[in-house]
């Protein structure tokens, strides 16, 4: 075989590789129905960073997922995260609890079928309720919140999925205290807007 003929054959070959992808995917692998959103609840643990150490709660959520059609940007979504911590107070102070009302970006990685990686980026209110050390008098406060938050969601079957969840908070200053709190979340979701494969 002489060089003209090797080259002639490699052609042929890097055409036919080109075409064959095209060829077969004649068909979408799979199709979006439904309304682009997602709801989920469930427990959290956190770190209030407030002489608590460690308390539970509650939190609710809901994702707007549109299809945007620009390349890179199919997994970006919107948020609306809603959490209580008030359980396992303790003693000091005995009414300590903490809420927040979150807004943000979202996004999930969609490349793995079951699987699926995600990030947020937050900003929101938050409330505290406390008692001051000064003359033990009930005292609350309501600052402004940053917040990011990587997580990794499981399909359970059709829409029904699992999420778990690491988000960490900053809290503006308030009685010249920086609070940090940070904790995990788990999630029973259900995605109103489900792929199906041909």
């Amino acid at each position: 075989m002489n060089l003209k003929q090797i080259s002639n054959l490699a052609l042929g070959a890097l055409f036919l590789s080109s075409v064959i992808p095209l060829a077969s995917q004649v068909v979408p692998a799979a199709r979006d129905r439904g309304v682009p959103l997602a709801v989920g609840y469930g427990p959290s643990v956190f770190n209030v960073d407030w002489g608590q150490g460690r308390m539970e709660g509650g939190t609710a959520w809901v994702d707007y997922n549109p299809t945007l059609g620009l390349p890179g940007l199919e997994g970006l979504g919107f948020e609306l995260e809603v959490r209580d911590v008030s359980f396992n107070r303790g003693s000091n102070p005995k009414n300590f609890r903490e809420d927040t009302a979150l807004g943000g970006y979202t996004f999930t990685i969609r490349h793995f079928n079951n699987f699926q990686p995600v990030a947020k980026i937050l900003v929101g209110l938050g409330s505290i309720d406390y008692t001051t050390s000064s003359n033990s008098t009930y005292a609350h406060a309501t600052r402004f919140i940053a917040a990011s938050a990587i997580g990794l969601q499981y399909r359970l079957s059709g829409g029904v999925w699992i999420r778990a969840d690491y988000e960490a908070q900053v809290w503006s200053r308030f009685a010249n205290i920086a609070t940090v709190p940070q904790g995990v979340t788990l999630t029973a979701m259900y995605n109103f807007k489900r792929g199906h494969r041909n």
